[in-house]
């Protein structure tokens, strides 16, 4: 996976960058990406274990917020934000009768 980028925004956010090519390597596309294919949960894996090694991102235990957005350029961009439990939104509670 050398050319994926990752580059840790803080303590619970990194940036990863993806080419093209590396996308048609694994046979997948920005629409497999948006919709969480088998394929594309195993790019995920893989680029969290290579932010875990690199930049020492853990994110077992932890909810995460994860946006992906295509560049001009042919590139991707998938940015991790893990989640502070004061951070989610209220679930919301049914009404008694």
């Amino acid at each position: 996976m050398n050319s994926v980028k990752i580059e840790k925004i803080n303590d619970n956010k990194i940036k990863i960058t993806l080419s093209n090519s590396e996308l048609e390597e694994r046979n997948l596309d920005f629409q497999s990406l948006r919709y969480n294919t088998p394929e594309a949960q195993t790019l995920f894996l893989d680029m969290m274990k290579q932010a875990e090694y690199e930049h020492g991102f853990k994110t077992a235990n932890c909810q995460l917020f994860i946006e992906a957005a295509s560049v001009n350029n042919g590139q991707f961009i998938v940015t991790v934000t893990k989640l502070q439990e004061r951070s989610l939104p209220p679930v919301p509670q049914k009404k008694k009768n």
